[in-house]
C-alpha cells in the first residue's frame, strides 16, 4: 500500500507541557506554532522536508529548517535557531540539585542536530548568553552572574560521549564565595542531598574538553564570618585566561589571571594546574601587592586578639605538588605596620605581638619573612 499526503500545514497552533514528576512543577507554552511538512509517505528511503516555527509564551523564539525520513528507520536532520529564550525555564529541574534561583537570562544559539538509530545524537553549533543573573535562594543575595558569555562552537556527540567547547569568553563575570559562623561555604550549603542509588553498571563517563576560558572585566566578593570581627574583600578588574581543559588528558591547564584587590591592591595568579586532579600535578604562583593589613585585622583579632591600624602587605606564595609531593614557598613582606587595640577572643593565643613586631622590623620598618613548606599532601602528620 501506498500513502502519501504532499502538503501538511499547521498555523497558529499551541502547545502546553507540563512535568508534574517534580516538587515545582514545570510548564512550557509554545504559541503561534507552525509546522511544514512536504511529501509525506511510507515509502522506505523518503526525505520529507520539514520547516518548523514558534515563540515561547515565557519569551523567545525559534525556527528549525531540516529533513525527516521515517523507514527504514527514523532519522532527523535540522538547523535550529533560537533567539533570547529564557533560561528560567529550566528552573524546576535546576532546583533539585541546588538551592539557586535563576533570575534573569537568556540564550541564542545556532544549531545543527543530528538524530538516527545509527549516528544516535550529534549536536553542534554557537550559543551566546548575554546575560545571567543567579541568586542564593536562601537568602536572596547574587551568587553568579555575567554580562555575556560567548561559545563559538560546540559539539556533542552521543555515540562517544563526548562534549567539547571553543574558548568560553566571559565579559564581566562575578561570583561570591563567603564562609557563615561556623566555617561553612555558602556553596555547600546550596547542594541539595540526593538519594542513594542502587549500584550497579554505569556508562561511559562523560568526556569534556573545554578549548579555553577568557576572563574579561570581572569581580569577586569573598567573606567571611566566622571571625570576631567580621572580614571582606573584593577582587575587581579580574582580566585573564585558562588554557585547554580535557578529561581526557594529564596535560594541566595554563592560568594567567590578575586583578585589583580592594582599592589599591593587586593580585596575580599563574601557573599550571591539573583541574581534574590537583594532587597530581600544581603549579601556581600568586602574588598580592599593597594589601592594606588594615583589612586583615579579623584574622589576627581571631588569633592574637590584637587588630591592625596601619601597614602594607606584600605575598608571593609559590605552591608545586607533584605525584602528592608539596613544595612551596611563602615569600611575606610587611611594612610600616602599627598594632591597634586588644580585642577580647578567648580563642585568641596569648602572644606578645607588640615585642614581635618590634624585633621582627629591619632598620626600614620591614618585617621580611621566608616560610618554605613541604610534605605529602596525602599524609598531613
Amino acid at each position: 500500500w501506498y500513502l502519501g499526503v504532499e502538503d501538511l500545514q499547521l498555523s497558529g497552533g499551541v502547545v502546553e507541557f507540563s512535568d508534574k514528576t517534580l516538587a515545582s512543577p514545570s510548564n512550557l507554552q509554545l504559541d503561534d506554532l507552525s509546522v511544514s511538512l512536504t511529501g509525506f509517505n511510507n515509502q522506505a528511503g523518503t526525505a520529507m522536508p520539514i520547516q518548523l516555527g514558534g515563540k515561547l509564551r515565557q519569551g523567545g523564539s525559534f525556527n528549525a529548517d531540516g529533513s525527516l525520513s521515517l523507514l527504514p528507520e527514523f532519522d532527523l536532520s535540522s538547523h535550529i535557531s533560537a533567539t533570547d529564550l529564557p533560561l528560567n525555564l529550566g528552573q524546576a529541574y535546576v532546583e533539585q540539585f541546588a538551592l539557586i534561583e535563576i533570575v534573569a537570562g537568556t540564550m541564542s544559539s545556532e544549531i545543527d542536530i543530528e538524530l538516527s538509530e545509527a549516528k544516535s545524537l550529534r549536536v553542534s553549533g554557537s550559543a551566546l548568553f548575554p546575560t545571567l543573573d543567579i541568586q542564593n535562594q536562601q537568602d536572596g543575595s547574587d551568587l553568579l552572574n555575567w554580562g555575556s558569555l560567548e561559545i563559538d562552537r560546540f559539539e556533542f556527540d552521543q555515540g562517544s560521549n563526548n562534549l567539547s567547547f571553543s574558548q568560553l569568553t566571559f565579559d564581566t563575570l562575578f561570583g561570591k564565595f563567603g564562609l557563615d559562623e561556623n566555617k561553612v561555604t555558602n556553596l555547600s550549603k546550596l547542594i541539595v542531598e540526593q538519594p542513594e542509588k542502587s549500584t550497579g553498571a554505569t556508562g561511559q563517563p562523560l568526556g569534556l574538553i573545554i578549548g579555553g576560558i577568557r576572563i574579561n572585566d570581572s569581580s569577586m566578593d569573598f567573606s567571611d564570618l566566622s571571625l570576631p570581627l567580621p572580614f571582606g574583600t573584593n577582587i575587581v578588574q579580574l582580566n585573564g585566561s585558562i588554557s585547554t581543559i580535557d578529561t581526557s588528558s594529564e596535560e594541566p591547564a595554563n592560568i594567567n589571571l590578575e586583578g585589583q584587590v580592594d582599592e589599591f591592591g593587586l593580585a596575580r595568579i599563574t601557573g599550571s594546574l591539573n583541574v581534574f586532579d590537583p594532587i597530581n600535578h600544581t603549579d601556581m604562583t600568586l602574588k598580592f601587592r599593597n594589601l592594606m593589613m588594615s583589612n586583615l585585622s579579623p584574622y589576627t583579632v581571631e588569633f592574637a586578639g590584637r587588630a591592625i591600624d596601619e601597614g602594607k602587605l606584600d605575598l608571593e606564595l609559590v605552591y608545586a605538588i607533584d605525584k602528592g609531593l608539596l613544595s612551596g614557598t611563602n615569600k611575606v613582606n610587611l611594612s610600616d605596620l602599627k598594632l591597634g587595640e586588644e580585642i577580647d577572643n578567648p580563642d585568641a593565643a596569648s602572644l606578645p605581638l607588640g615585642l614581635a613586631v618590634s624585633l621582627l622590623k629591619d632598620s626600614d620598618g620591614v618585617i621580611k619573612i621566608d616560610l618554605p613548606v613541604e610534605g605529602d599532601v596525602n599524609d598531613p602528620e
